[in-house]
């Protein structure tokens, strides 16, 4: 029979997914290239401030692979696919077309692939959505389906591809980024979140006073009588603002006890808990997630235990970051009542030390120029704004003199400053 006049709409319509294939690839790399832009220049998207689920995903060891932002990889990615798009669109020779196509299925397969990863990791590690990575996802999901849907149209007899070429390509496109997951697994980046830089006009370093004075003088802490991880009496040491519901702090607390664990050079670090609720921090935003609901309680428990009873605080200080998840209010109060006894604990939460303490950490959170913890104050060093969990970043930061550091030649020079305002 004579082709029907139903031929040239079959036609128009294999046409549509060629056409919504550019378009949503265009989409994908926009948002690739804002999300990269985001976190090269730190910059918060809107609706990712402290303590944000999108927050704690962008500013995460898993946002980055060799120190570079994912999101850089997604958009060359998406960038090849338009790259292809002329050539399998237009009147190339047999061989092109089907090295076009090739090529189109292996980015095809590591789209899917890296959704599920990065989904995974959302979902199973961080414990945290962000909803411009799954909107982004979502967007490249739909796009490999188009493509896998063209490239089934194609395969022999009736074009250039065959079965086994085509799934080759696709699990080569898988295999890439296996090597990515790996590499994020067996040699972390440091997370983008820490802005360490040293300054000239920062807190001289004094390893002769028994005091550490930071944030230009506005605060003296005396080692002996704070509490603190690691030697009171070190030669060395830095402060931490944390929140015991942040799991950025959790990070970077993992790291500093892991250092000072290792570390042939003893030094302490000082704890300021910093609860990042408005309701006890009128610094802290106003909204923030469920999981800091009891971050005032669980600071006081640990200022208590400390102040109690010292031999006892390093060891509740470490459970209570112990899960990924922060502590329920009636459990940390429980361990904390077995640790230091019920009469003790009573009597030091009505201690106005307690409170004094709280409410001067929060006022140095204030004078930092933070809008989130962590935040480590280290002599020679302007605040560190975020996590900080690369053991080399740690030891830069304890180099006993910045003439050692060397201003123009930073430690940490993929890094940015955030002075204080």
């Amino acid at each position: 029979m004579p082709p029907s006049p139903a031929t040239p709409n079959s036609r128009r319509l294999k046409a549509i997914p060629a056409g919504l294939i550019a378009l949503l690839a265009l989409i994908a790399l926009a948002g690739a290239a804002y999300l990269t832009y985001a976190s090269l220049r730190h910059v918060a998207p809107p609706g990712c401030g402290a303590g944000n689920g999108c927050s704690d995903v962008l500013t995460s060891i898993w946002s980055r692979w060799l120190n570079l932002p994912v999101s850089l990889l997604a958009g060359i990615t998406y960038a090849a696919i338009l790259a292809m798009l002329p050539i399998v669109a237009g009147a190339a020779s047999p061989a092109r077309q089907r090295a076009a196509w090739m090529a189109l299925l292996l980015l095809a397969g590591a789209i899917v692939t890296a959704a599920g990863w990065f989904i995974s990791v959302q979902a199973l590690i961080i414990r945290a959505w962000c909803i411009y990575c799954l909107a982004e996802h979502a967007v490249g999901l739909t796009l490999a389906g188009l493509i896998f849907w063209q490239a089934h149209l194609r395969r022999a007899p009736a074009g250039p591809l065959t079965r086994p070429a085509a799934a080759t390509a696709t699990l080569l496109g898988a295999l890439g980024v296996g090597i990515v997951a790996a590499g994020q697994i067996l040699a972390p980046s440091s997370s983008p979140s820490a802005q360490p830089i040293p300054v000239a006009s920062a807190d001289p370093i004094d390893t002769a006073s028994d005091r550490l004075t930071l944030l230009s003088g506005r605060l003296a802490l005396d080692p002996q009588a704070e509490p603190a991880l690691g030697p009171a009496d070190a030669p060395r040491r830095l402060a931490l603002m944390l929140d015991y519901a942040c799991p950025h702090c959790r990070r970077t607390h993992a790291a500093l006890a892991e250092v000072i664990r290792t570390s042939a050079t003893p030094f302490a670090v000082i704890l300021l808990p910093v609860p990042m609720n408005h309701r006890c921090n009128p610094h802290a935003p106003e909204s923030m997630p469920q999981r800091f609901e009891n971050s005032c309680q669980l600071a006081r428990l640990a200022l208590a235990v400390f102040h109690a009873d010292r031999s006892q605080f390093a060891d509740y200080d470490r459970w209570l970051f112990e899960p990924d998840q922060p502590r329920p209010l009636q459990a940390a109060h429980d361990e904390a009542q077995r640790r230091i006894g019920k009469q003790a604990l009573s009597a030091a939460l009505a201690d106005p030390w307690v409170e004094q303490t709280l409410r001067r950490n929060i006022d140095a959170f204030s004078q930092s120029g933070a809008d989130r913890v962590p935040v480590t104050l280290a002599p020679g060093y302007e605040p560190i704004i975020g996590a900080i969990d690369s053991p080399s970043d740690i030891q830069a930061l304890l180099s006993p003199s910045m003439e050692e550091r060397g201003t123009s030649q930073s430690p940490l020079p993929r890094l940015r400053g955030s002075p204080p305002k």
